[in-house]
């Protein structure tokens, strides 16, 4: 199943719990002949958040959206970038959730 990763350099920060670090993981089936530009293809797949780093509980992952649910739409919810105060060196999970809510995203 291939993955799509976003904004790898940075940590996504769940404000409930500001000491875990996530990376954001879009899964989705491959498809043959598909177009391996996500753009284009638009798979149907599912968002994970994935603890990363040296955490302790690195590689645990919580669901954030339905399954089914196209590209082009999580990758549009990702903009702009929510990034967490005062360094934007981060970006607010939080924030990614309660879009993924307000657009009807999630299970």
């Amino acid at each position: 199943m291939p993955v799509i990763d976003f904004a790898l350099a940075h940590d996504f920060i769940d404000t409930a719990d500001p000491t875990v670090p996530y990376r954001l993981e879009f899964h989705h089936a491959y498809l043959p002949d598909e177009d391996p530009d996500p753009h284009h293809a638009n798979p149907a797949g599912q968002l994970y958040a994935v603890v990363k780093g040296r955490h302790p509980r690195r590689g645990s992952r919580i669901t954030l959206s339905s399954s089914g649910i196209r590209y082009n739409d999580i990758e549009a919810l990702m903009h702009p970038w929510p990034w967490r105060e005062p360094d934007h060196t981060t970006i607010n999970l939080t924030v990614i959730r309660q879009r993924l809510t307000s657009a009807g995203l999630t299970a």
